[in-house]
């Protein structure tokens, strides 16, 4: 959260770069231009949302798919 400009903006480039590929700066990106005066969509910051959400849907699946037990 602190890194990604959330709270204060962050002049590091190397911050900058790392927060740009963690999901809150994407979302805070895409959130707030929906709501700018820009129209259309972030596709970049949705696309960096969208590999996150299909990385953690295969995380999830495999780490809570029921085994088999034992008869």
């Amino acid at each position: 959260m602190f890194i990604s400009g959330t709270y204060i903006p962050i002049h590091s480039g190397l911050l900058n770069s790392v927060a740009g590929v963690l999901p809150v700066r994407p979302f805070n990106e895409a959130l707030l231009e929906a709501f700018g005066a820009q129209t259309g969509f972030a596709w970049k910051s949705l696309g960096v949302l969208l590999v996150w959400g299909a990385a953690g849907a295969v995380v999830a699946v495999r780490r809570f798919r029921r085994e088999p037990r034992p008869e």
